[in-house]
């Protein structure tokens, strides 16, 4: 979801929703995460929380990008690994080519050369085509692509909408070919009715569990009370599963990583002032601190591990995260990749600009 569409929708009117649902996937780096280490308490610029842990910020180091991926009007608003390659969701693919539309493809090698380097020129994704099957036209008040995933060779997609009944996803099936790009059959959309009423809030992260799939909502914390993920079977025509969120979650879910063997996984935990929705206390700092650029600033940038445990979403209880803000400005995080015991690999949409980073492992 795009920094401009958000600061358009600041007197947005709350209302309660019932919602329906059905679902989604993602296919992440094989490779274990090194999960962060607790900081030792001395740290500069951490504080210490009730529990006796600490949460150290980490400064993300930006990954330089040329090409079309690079401008801000590219609103990356995804990302997910097809084999070696990281794919690049722009929310409008078709303002990138002359005909259909296009993804980004940045190869694992690439990324690990830079990161070994650190000091080498930017790195040019190549360009995929993506043919959406004219969802653009098709979908009534579409607003763009916000996730996609692989299980093999078969692609996953989210749209998101707004309607009179107020904003939902959608989610398409497709393939991918290494020589022809994605192609999304239009045929297979399912709708995963919204869970509140607030403008330009759906669902945002996929994450698979063999053969299910995980939706999870952007809204998780005090302002959606009742919010829960939908797991589906892959080709499932109708209503998923419902999982209740454990613990809430503040502030906003934009990505997610793929789950490990124990069901945990990461996502991006975000508070943009931009949205106009105030922020809420966070039980999450209460517990673990927070960092000196987080202390008295308005914005909250994070990775928090979650985990599907008897069949419930909550955090895990680790540490999450925290990145080093940068200037006094919040940057909207909306893509995460794991990279392997390296860490992260993260991205924003156009605000304030497209920034592809790495987040070191601590």
């Amino acid at each position: 979801m795009t920094g401009r569409r958000r600061a358009a929708v600041v007197a947005a009117v709350v209302i309660v929703h019932v919602a329906i649902g059905y679902a989604v996937v993602f296919e992440g780096d094989p490779d274990p995460v090194a999960l962060p280490a607790r900081p030792d308490p001395g740290d500069a610029g951490v504080r210490a929380g009730p529990a006796g842990t600490t949460c150290v910020e980490v400064a993300p180091i930006e990954v330089p990008l040329a090409g079309a991926a690079s401008p801000a009007k590219a609103e990356i608003s995804g990302l997910a690994w097809h084999g070696d390659d990281a794919i690049l969701l722009p929310q409008y693919p078709r303002r990138h080519a002359d005909e259909g539309g296009v993804v980004f493809a940045i190869g694992r090698d690439a990324l690990r050369a830079w990161l070994d380097d650190r000091s080498g020129g930017p790195i040019e994704p190549r360009h995929l085509a993506f043919d959406s099957g004219g969802l653009e036209r098709t979908i009534d008040g579409f607003e763009g692509f916000e996730a996609l995933a692989f299980d093999g060779d078969h692609v996953f997609v989210l749209v998101e909408s707004n309607s009179l009944d107020g904003p939902r996803g959608h989610v398409f099936e497709g393939r991918i070919d290494a020589a022809t790009g994605i192609a999304i059959d239009p045929d297979s959309g399912r709708l995963l009715q919204s869970q509140q009423r607030i403008a330009n809030t759906a669902y945002e992260a996929l994450v698979a569990f063999d053969d299910h799939v995980l939706a999870l909502y952007e809204l998780n914390g005090s302002e959606n009370e009742g919010a829960f993920g939908l797991m589906v079977p892959r080709g499932h025509d109708g209503k998923g599963e419902v999982r209740t969120w454990a613990t809430p979650l503040q502030f906003r879910l934009t990505d997610a990583t793929a789950a490990d063997g124990a069901g945990r996984f990461w996502v991006t935990n975000v508070y943009w002032p931009g949205d106009g929705r105030p922020r809420q206390p966070c039980s999450l700092f209460d517990a673990h601190g927070i960092g000196a650029s987080h202390r008295d600033a308005t914005g909250v940038e994070r990775l928090v591990e979650a985990e599907l445990h008897g069949g419930q979403l909550r955090p895990t209880g680790r540490p999450p995260v925290l990145l080093r803000l940068s200037g006094g400005e919040t940057r909207n995080w909306e893509g995460l990749l794991r990279l392997g015991e390296r860490g992260f690999l993260i991205v924003t949409d156009e605000h304030p600009r497209t920034i592809l980073a790495f987040v070191e492992a601590r």
